[in-house]
């Protein structure tokens, strides 16, 4: 969103000009759509925010 916001576009080809390879560019924008398509869902579940959301505890220590 802040890319779009200064004039950036999925298809702006320019993600070396933001620091990010090709594939990385590719992954935040197809995380975006995801994320704008999964919203409504969401909603409609009844989570108005992402504080609504349950929460999971999970350690990503290294276990031996």
């Amino acid at each position: 969103m802040r890319i779009e916001r200064i004039g950036g576009s999925h298809l702006d080809y320019r993600f070396k000009v933001w620091g990010l390879d090709q594939t990385t560019w590719e992954l935040m924008w197809m995380g975006n759509t995801a994320m704008l398509e999964g919203i409504p869902a969401l909603r409609q579940a009844g989570y108005e925010s992402i504080f609504d959301l349950p929460r999971i505890q999970q350690s990503y220590r290294k276990k031996d």
